[in-house]
């Protein structure tokens, strides 16, 4: 028995010492600097959360843009206050909006007055901060307090974003997504320009 233990020991270092030789001779035969890294290269998927957290991200933020009078972020704290009231939320706690938007960078205070992030990966969410699905609420609610009509016939901003989502299909990448989603916000696409 002690024989055939030693001789294991042996071939398990054998082994050992065979599997650390590749491993060396591979880091010497391509350096780090040379490989490529699957999930470096890999592009983020478009998924119907994406698309549709960055349409309401791109709407809000054009709704920013217009608003010369500063009567949107009024609107969004009104209405959340009044939800807040109708559907009684967590007795004692309001579901304040605005503050889950700035806190969560969604929307923030520029030189020019508040816009919104409109790129979704920047926005802090986890942890103790508010989750994206709040967030996502959050922005449901700004943009039922607000309205969309710079393309025609002013609708409330919630519709202007479902009526996108039921017109577009997936791409195969974010960056013609967000080129397509733009351009439905700024009117030149045919869902956005028909009133």
């Amino acid at each position: 028995m002690k024989r055939f233990l030693s001789s294991l020991a042996v071939v398990m270092t054998m082994i050992g010492v065979i599997a650390a030789a590749a491993y060396w001779r591979q880091q010497a035969l391509y350096p780090e600097a040379d490989r490529v890294h699957p999930s470096a290269e890999e592009p983020k998927p478009v998924t119907g959360v994406w698309v549709s957290l960055t349409t309401k991200a791109y709407v809000l933020d054009e709704i920013l843009i217009r608003d010369e009078q500063g009567e949107a972020i009024r609107n969004i704290r009104e209405y959340s206050d009044e939800l807040t009231e109708v559907l009684e939320r967590r007795p004692g706690v309001p579901f304040d909006a605005y503050q889950i938007l700035l806190d969560s960078g969604a929307l923030f205070e520029s030189d020019h007055g508040f816009r919104a992030q409109t790129n979704v990966e920047l926005w802090n969410t986890g942890g103790h901060l508010p989750q994206e699905s709040t967030v996502s609420e959050a922005l449901n609610i700004a943009l039922e307090a607000n309205e969309v009509g710079w393309c025609g016939e002013a609708v409330r901003g919630d519709v202007f974003v479902r009526d996108y989502q039921h017109t577009e299909d997936h791409l195969d990448s974010r960056e013609k997504a967000e080129g397509r989603i733009r351009k439905y916000v700024e009117c030149e696409s045919s869902a956005s320009a028909s009133p």
